[in-house]
């Protein structure tokens, strides 16, 4: 059985592993959100949308509580790391607001619905640059969980913009408000030392360019590692 906390179109592989029998239990953010119709629209009844914000401990708690009466005793086969969001910007440019959010969600979400699972259950991590101090977390994760028989996989997709919704009109929008606060709370130093038009090059740049097409290949780590991952 799996949780997978739903983002930016990869409920291909929840789609995959339904169809291939698996129990899925789907985090999203928003239940009643258009992906999430979505992929209960293209699934079988094996698949469950539970409302998941990894920053809500009563979000995972009723999630816990759901996995725990629908999973009949079996317990979790594995789990997808997946909740993550897109900050960006230059540590000296980025409000600490900003920061403890993609924190909080990146990698203290990751950390809550992993303790949440319990031990016995294979993890999976996938996102970007602050995914690093969460790759160093599943590294430890890895060697205390390794005497238990259980396998730490991390997948680092790269550049796969163009197959998932992160570059789609509203998200972008957030990226812009978010550059924007940076820069009206930046120093005066800063804005001359910078100016305004490195700011928006975070915001406005087409982040499309060379990126995959099709989500296939995470999609196959991810099953791969669910199903073989013993690293």
């Amino acid at each position: 059985m799996i949780i997978h906390l739903l983002e930016h179109r990869l409920w291909s592989s929840l789609c995959h592993l339904d169809d291939v029998g698996f129990t899925v239990f789907a985090g999203v953010l928003h239940k009643d959100s258009a992906g999430a119709k979505m992929l209960k629209s293209r699934s079988s009844k094996r698949l469950h949308a539970l409302q998941q914000d990894v920053t809500c401990d009563s979000d995972i708690k009723e999630a816990v509580a759901f996995i725990t009466a629908h999973s009949k005793n079996k317990g979790l086969w594995g789990v997808v790391n997946n909740a993550g969001v897109n900050v960006v910007g230059d540590i000296e440019t980025t409000p600490i607001d900003q920061i403890n959010r993609c924190l909080s969600i990146n990698l203290f979400g990751m950390i809550r619905v992993t303790q949440a699972s319990g031990g016995d259950t294979r993890h999976i991590s996938i996102n970007h640059m602050s995914k690093f101090a969460l790759e160093s977390v599943s590294d430890s994760l890895r060697l205390e969980m390794r005497p238990c028989g259980v396998g730490v996989s991390i997948i680092e997709p790269g550049k796969f913009d163009a197959a998932t919704t992160i570059s789609d009109q509203e998200i972008v929008k957030i990226r812009r408000d978010e550059v924007d606060i940076q820069w009206e709370r930046a120093t005066e130093e800063v804005k001359s030392f910078y100016g305004k038009d490195y700011f928006n090059l975070f915001s406005l740049k087409d982040n499309r360019e060379n990126s995959a097409e099709s989500p296939d290949k995470v999609i196959e780590a991810v099953v791969d590692a669910l199903l073989n991952g013993l690293g």
